[in-house]
């Protein structure tokens, strides 16, 4: 649990950082020569694509656009650079958070399942303990309708004897 606080307080780190960093790529980009020539380069495109694409909707044909200076160039690119460095910050910390996410859920469905596993041997130690008791009863019900068939055939007999010395005694009496 003491993981998910952190990670937390790390992406509102990353990004509160985000924007402090894009102003210093901004800086760096007027001194440092191929961070410069990066953001002329990216000025300049972005700058052309964006005139043509106005020009487009207001119903011009253009051509040609007209280039910007180097200072109007590195500071567009420059401010292209530091967005698109904060754009990213902002995706990978919703890529991070989607990720950890997904490992939660992995690691619920797991113990889920091993829980609902268990709970199913369990059960299926109860049916079959359950299935063994049935099996006694019946066994034991078959003994018991064995002894009472037998019961009832000795009384069968007793009782066709005493029928036998009913009659004996009923001829008896008629004799004397």
């Amino acid at each position: 649990m003491s993981a998910f606080p952190l990670l937390k307080v790390g992406t509102l780190a990353v990004k509160t950082l985000a924007k402090p960093l894009a102003n210093v790529l901004k800086e760096q980009a007027k001194d440092h020569p191929e961070l410069r020539r990066i953001c002329v380069n990216i000025g300049q495109f972005v700058n052309e694509k964006s005139v043509k694409v106005n020009m487009r909707f207001l119903g011009h044909k253009i051509t040609e656009v007209k280039p910007l200076n180097e200072s109007a160039a590195v500071s567009k690119g420059a401010d292209i650079l530091g967005e698109g460095f904060i754009y990213s910050v902002s995706v990978a910390t919703v890529l991070v958070e989607v990720y950890r996410r997904e490992k939660e859920n992995q690691v619920k469905s797991a113990r889920t399942k091993a829980e609902e596993r268990v709970k199913d041997e369990r059960l299926a130690q109860s049916l079959q303990k359950l299935n063994e008791r049935i099996d006694e009863l019946h066994r034991q019900s078959q003994k018991l309708d064995l002894q009472i068939s037998g019961l009832q055939a000795q009384l069968d007999s007793q009782s066709q004897g005493s029928k036998e010395s009913d009659s004996i005694f009923s001829r008896l009496l008629k004799l004397y």
